[in-house]
């Protein structure tokens, strides 16, 4: 049976973090020691946390760190899987899904169709609308367009600039995005979910994933 992030999400409850902060970075090789600089922080192994992947890369050490860094709470991703690891295109899901139903479901809806990808597209729409994403939102996202919601807005356009232009953003763009209401450090979770988004697009564009069943009445193609 497939795991949900339902077992992820009661592993943190348990240890008190009964939400993930606006603001989470993935740590790669080289940059694990980051974590070591947050205060006030809780570590979680991911042998804790079930379904989330156990790295086998050296200097990826498999930790969910949620602390203070500069005055802003973050979560750390210390390690993530690898497609080269285990040949799964979708190693990081639950840790996905887990970060997903916490917030940030417009982030990556965008991402999805920015970068072409049916398969996440499908996924994201659906797990859009089941958590409450306005279904009109979803279509105008899917369609390229931005929602309605003023801050969804902000968030889809700054994601679609970010990806469009590599990663450069105007001044102007920042600032329509913070004065929607957003700080400039969740910028910082714009790009990690670009990041992320990037890697899980290619892999399962690259290993023809299927659409599974749950998924199929969201099924897009790009225009």
């Amino acid at each position: 049976m497939d795991l949900t992030p339902d077992g992820a999400i009661g592993a943190l409850k348990a240890r008190g973090l009964d939400s993930l902060p606006p603001v989470a970075i993935v740590l790669g090789s080289g940059l694990g020691a980051f974590a070591d600089e947050a205060r006030d922080s809780t570590a979680i192994s991911y042998l804790d946390i079930p379904g989330f992947p156990i790295p086998t890369v050296e200097g990826h050490a498999g930790r969910l760190v949620v602390g203070v860094i500069e005055g802003e709470r973050v979560a750390l991703f210390q390690g993530r899987g690898h497609y080269y690891e285990r040949g799964d295109a979708k190693a990081m899901r639950i840790a996905i899904e887990t970060f997903r139903k916490l917030g940030g479901e417009t982030l990556l809806l965008t991402n999805a169709v920015t970068l072409k990808c049916p398969w996440t597209v499908a996924a994201h729409s659906t797990f859009a609308i089941e958590d409450g994403l306005p279904e009109s939102d979803v279509r105008a996202i899917r369609a390229g367009k931005l929602p309605r919601d003023p801050k969804y807005a902000a968030l889809s356009a700054l994601t679609k600039t970010l990806i469009e232009n590599r990663g450069k953003a105007s001044e102007a763009d920042i600032e329509r995005f913070v004065s929607a209401g957003y700080s400039k450090a969740q910028i910082f979770e714009v790009v990690l979910g670009a990041g992320i988004s990037m890697t899980t697009a290619t892999a399962t564009n690259m290993a023809g994933t299927p659409i599974e069943d749950h998924f199929k009445a969201q099924t897009w193609a790009a225009a």
